[in-house]
């Protein structure tokens, strides 16, 4: 099933709408319902759920999507040099046809000079050769209940760390909107932008490996 632009805004939703405008005016990106095939894809790996990127194309009015795989697990690591080692979330995403390879990491916050309860570092792996040259922005995070639901603004402050790695705070006083939404949505939306100015949404699935990472880590936190 494809849906036209206005309906994917909508399901980027109205807490975002004018990221939205900027990221998808002059295109239209398909949402395609993830099929046996594309489970079939995720499956091959054990613990894999569903990812995929959603490009616009302007020689194709409907965009273009590529399917993935989003691996979850938790990883017991220093949050920054001479740090102890801590629990977090890690979920490694492969967009295999477009060579991307897109690491996330979810953990607790322990820079107290940092006005965040929770941050989640990406990163991503290209190609030399990948076609529109890097990734110059990530917009911000979403989330929802299923790939065709209206997205709800994760979070909001996004930094570049340095090329192809973006840090995103979530606000301390959003704490318990937050941590509820990351337990009971099942979907991520990240929009991004190319360097050569396109614009792309990278969604994943949380499925059970994501949800039982998520509550490994939540119960280790004692949240």
């Amino acid at each position: 099933m494809a849906i036209g632009i206005a309906r994917r805004l909508a399901l980027l939703g109205a807490g975002v709408a004018a990221i939205a405008v900027a990221t998808f005016v002059g295109g239209k990106i398909a949402v395609h319902v993830a099929d046996d095939s594309d489970r079939h894809m995720a499956d091959n790996k054990t613990t894999s759920e569903l990812a995929a990127l959603y490009e616009e194309d302007p020689s194709n009015p409907q965009g273009k999507r590529f399917a993935g795989s989003a691996a979850w697990r938790t990883e017991t690591v220093p949050p920054g040099p001479g740090l102890a080692p801590d629990l977090a979330v890690r979920v490694d995403i492969r967009i295999p046809e477009r060579g991307m390879v897109v690491a996330m990491s979810l953990r607790r916050n322990s820079d107290p000079s940092l006005p965040a309860s929770h941050t989640i570092t990406i990163t991503f792996d290209l190609p030399p050769d990948f076609s529109d040259g890097g990734v110059a922005d990530v917009v911000g995070m979403l989330m929802k209940e299923s790939e065709q639901a209206r997205g709800i603004p994760l979070g909001r402050r996004v930094a570049k760390v340095r090329n192809g790695v973006f840090l995103v705070g979530l606000a301390d006083a959003d704490r318990q909107r937050n941590l509820q939404m990351l337990q009971d949505l099942g979907w991520f939306d990240m929009p991004i932008y190319y360097s050569d100015g396109r614009r792309a949404v990278l969604a994943l699935q949380k499925g059970p490996s994501g949800v039982r990472a998520l509550n490994d880590a939540f119960a280790a936190w004692g949240q």
